[in-house]
């Protein structure tokens, strides 16, 4: 994964960027259909879920790792 570059902002500059992006989310929001909230909802639910096997995989590995020793 690449790593982003450190952009190092004044507390004005990140105070304005916060905002753009609240009302940017808000005016996203807004103009969603029914059908496009649940398409986003379901990419988000099936990734966190992929996240949560991904986990508990390396959870168990760790675990027959140490008993294995």
């Amino acid at each position: 994964m690449r790593k982003r570059p450190i952009l190092l902002l004044t507390d004005a500059q990140r105070k304005a960027a916060v905002e753009l992006g609240r009302i940017g989310g808000k005016t996203r929001a807004a103009n969603l259909t029914a059908e496009e909230r649940r398409r986003i909802a379901i990419k988000a639910s099936k990734a966190a879920a992929k996240a949560r096997t991904r986990k508990a995989k390396e959870r168990k590995a760790a675990q027959s790792e140490k008993l294995s020793r």
